[in-house]
């Protein structure tokens, strides 16, 4: 009699796995890259203050910045717009707070009289799509308007906002110099 031996041929058995932990170890990087991007955004983009919130054109109606002062004698009065869409990248957001800043420092008592006045506007809110046509609008820029007893006489697209960016003190330059121009009606 012959003892057979039956040998045991099996395929090679993969190392056993941890069933169930792939999946959750997935989620938890997700999450965390989710929370770490949202923390940066936050941290990144500042938060307008009370005051700057109240001074955004965002509704159906213009509304003035400034608080209501007397009308001036020769009735000159400059509007700076900053003009942006729903979409706003940290550049856009840094023109608003660049533009913002020049003016407040470089125009205090123009801005407390009433003869300087700085407008956000969001061109994508119902009511403001006519300022698209009206200043020819195609991205995110300042625009200064001239205005003499409530009519619009002149207004310049300050395109080089885009381009001093990245020099925060060109950039004031820039703002202070139109709009000084636009103050005086020279240059227009």
């Amino acid at each position: 009699m012959t003892s057979e031996k039956k040998i045991k041929s099996s395929p090679r058995t993969p190392p056993k796995k941890h069933p169930g932990i792939m999946f959750p170890l997935i989620c938890l990087m997700a999450v965390l890259t989710i929370v770490g991007y949202l923390f940066a955004k936050n941290v990144v983009t500042r938060k307008p203050s009370l005051k700057e919130t109240a001074n955004t054109v965002s509704g159906k109606a213009s509304t003035n910045v400034s608080p209501p002062v007397a009308v001036q004698k020769d009735g000159v009065k400059v509007i700076a717009y900053y003009f942006h869409g729903n979409i706003r990248c940290s550049s856009c957001r840094r023109i608003e707070a660049y533009a913002r800043e020049a003016l407040e420092s470089n125009f205090p008592k123009e801005l407390k009289e009433g003869r300087l006045e700085f407008r956000v506007v969001n061109v994508a809110k119902d009511g403001n799509e006519h300022f698209r046509k009206d200043y020819k609008l195609s991205f995110q820029t300042v625009i200064l308007s001239r205005r003499v007893h409530g009519k619009e006489m002149a207004w310049k697209n300050l395109k080089g906002v885009w381009k001093y960016i990245g020099n925060k003190q060109a950039f004031f330059r820039y703002i202070r110099d139109a709009t000084e121009a636009m103050l005086k009606g020279k240059n227009i």
